[in-house]
């Protein structure tokens, strides 16, 4: 059976991945979450302004929510 995600609980889920991996591209994230590019393109659509785009094609954290996030969070989960 195919493990998905909410909405919403997936793109908490996506938050942490990026602040645990730091940058990642839509096929890892595709893969992960078991869902259509599409579907992955859409999320970080709705993260925008905090997941950004690097010059390479990957995705990652803004550096405002990597600090905040960083505070908050242990980086060993």
């Amino acid at each position: 059976m195919r493990n998905r995600h909410t909405i919403g609980s997936r793109l908490i889920s996506i938050i942490i991945e990026f602040h645990k991996s730091g940058a990642t591209d839509t096929i890892t994230l595709k893969e992960k979450f078991n869902v259509s590019e599409r579907t992955i393109h859409r999320d970080l659509n709705r993260l925008e302004p905090m997941i950004i785009k690097t010059s390479r094609g990957m995705y990652c954290l803004s550096t405002p929510v990597q600090t905040v996030l960083d505070e908050i969070i242990p980086t060993k989960l």
